[in-house]
């Protein structure tokens, strides 16, 4: 039941530090987008398929 989430702020809580975590990179690698997806991808791989 989707309304027992409505309340719950730890998704958005989590999507928002993993979204300032790909921010910080991206700023650190001069903005670089090859450099963030060699630095998110192996953290994402296990959740991704491959026909990314």
């Amino acid at each position: 039941d989707i309304a027992q989430w409505a309340d719950s702020t730890a998704p958005k809580a989590l999507a928002d530090v993993f979204e300032a975590l790909v921010g910080a990179i991206f700023l650190d690698a001069e903005k670089c987008l090859k450099t963030v997806w060699e630095v998110i991808q192996p953290l994402l791989q296990q959740y991704i398929g491959t026909s990314i």
